[in-house]
């Protein structure tokens, strides 16, 4: 046979003992109203048992026995709060060239202290839109003439020798962008002329860089001779809207360029900044003298960004640009030109660097802000205390 279901008291009358008694006394209160309750279901039955449950609870709502509500404990607070404003005020009006200088020093000084830190923040979210800028590395040059003790800072750009070297026989990378300076001006379609700042580019900077394409091909876009890429704002600058891959517009020297895509606008977060892209592949038609062109030490006129493989060693990739180095150092005379990588996202505020791609900030000025930062904020709270005390 079955055991019987277990007889309990009436649910909703121990949610209300639950409700109204303060939790030291709960406990307590409950076991000994359960105790009565088993007992009463022995002697005289489950329905009397519950009725006299039911009213011990409510004969038990007494005000030793209830809770303080939460509003009288906000109450309180408002209250409290009120009178520490009263105080304030009164000391305030009391000492009021003192209240001034430690209230609206302190307020400018913190003010102050977090435009700081929200510039420094911005400057660490400089590139980090790219999907792989962890994985995007900068080539960077140090030239150094032999004849001379001195040695010069490191520059930002690098020879396309170097670049293509590194593309086409190191491991460990997946791609190379190449961008090359001197492009850009006046360009006209019918009778509209509008004036674009541009580089050069490789197929390799669509497929490096997240600069997404809302027409064309991605991995043709750059690849033929007078090939250009317009950006959004730029392709309704000329045309008046978007829809102009296959069109072609006039550089103010007179050769014609074919637009093969038109990407996203450039976010506010990017070193890099153009209006226009033409295709490199361009330049072994237009430039006179390839060997000039692609000379080692030929660092000033390019930039070289380089996607790593994820299990690419740091490592071992300094070594082999520091054999390529040795190697192509014989094709110069008196000269060293070393290569090294610099993060992507390390660049705005990184190392001092010349021949920039586009506006940064550098390590100096960054270390400056962040001292300027804890002299400001320090300085307020030091101030504050002393008037206080």
């Amino acid at each position: 046979m079955k055991p019987g279901k277990p007889i309990t008291p009436p649910a909703w009358a121990r949610n209300f003992l639950a409700w109204y008694c303060k939790p030291a006394l709960l406990e307590d209160l409950e076991g000994d109203l359960h105790e009565v309750f088993e007992r009463n279901v022995r002697t005289r039955g489950r329905r009397i048992a519950r009725i006299i449950y039911i009213i011990d609870v409510l004969k038990f709502l007494r005000p030793y026995t209830v809770r303080k509500p939460k509003v009288a404990g906000a109450l309180n607070h408002f209250i409290m709060l009120t009178s520490y404003i009263k105080t304030s005020g009164r000391n305030i009006l009391r000492n009021q060239l003192f209240s001034a200088i430690n209230i609206f020093g302190l307020a400018i000084s913190m003010a102050v202290g977090l435009i700081l830190i929200g510039m420094l923040y911005d400057l660490r979210e400089y590139d980090r839109f790219h999907k792989n800028h962890d994985r995007i590395y900068r080539l960077t040059s140090r030239y150094h003439y032999l004849l001379s003790k001195f040695e010069n800072s490191p520059f930002a750009t690098s020879s396309l020798k170097a670049a293509f070297e590194i593309k086409n026989t190191f491991p460990g990378v997946d791609d190379v962008a190449i961008f090359h300076r001197d492009f850009g001006g006046d360009f006209s379609f019918k009778d509209k002329t509008i004036p674009l700042s541009g580089m050069y580019a490789n197929e390799g900077v669509l497929s490096v860089f997240s600069f997404p394409l809302v027409q064309g091909n991605a991995e043709t876009a750059l690849k033929e001779p007078f090939s250009v890429v317009l950006t959004e704002k730029s392709a309704k600058r000329i045309f008046g809207d978007t829809d102009v891959v296959g069109r072609t517009i006039v550089h103010n020297d007179g050769r014609e360029w074919t637009v093969t895509g038109v990407m996203e606008d450039i976010p506010v977060f990017s070193h890099i900044r153009f209006d226009i892209l033409g295709s490199l592949s361009t330049r072994k038609i237009t430039v006179e003298g390839q060997d000039h062109e692609m000379a080692w030490d030929n660092i000033w006129e390019s930039w070289a960004y380089v996607l790593l493989k994820e299990e690419t060693n740091l490592d071992v990739f300094q070594k082999n640009l520091d054999a390529l180095s040795e190697r192509e150092d014989k094709t110069i005379e008196y000269a060293h030109v070393g290569l090294s990588l610099h993060p992507l996202a390390e660049i705005v505020g990184g190392e001092d660097q010349s021949n920039q791609i586009g506006p940064v900030v550098g390590s100096t000025v960054v270390k400056i802000l962040v001292a300027l930062t804890v002299v400001v904020i320090l300085s307020a709270c030091f101030n504050y205390t002393n008037l206080s005390i």
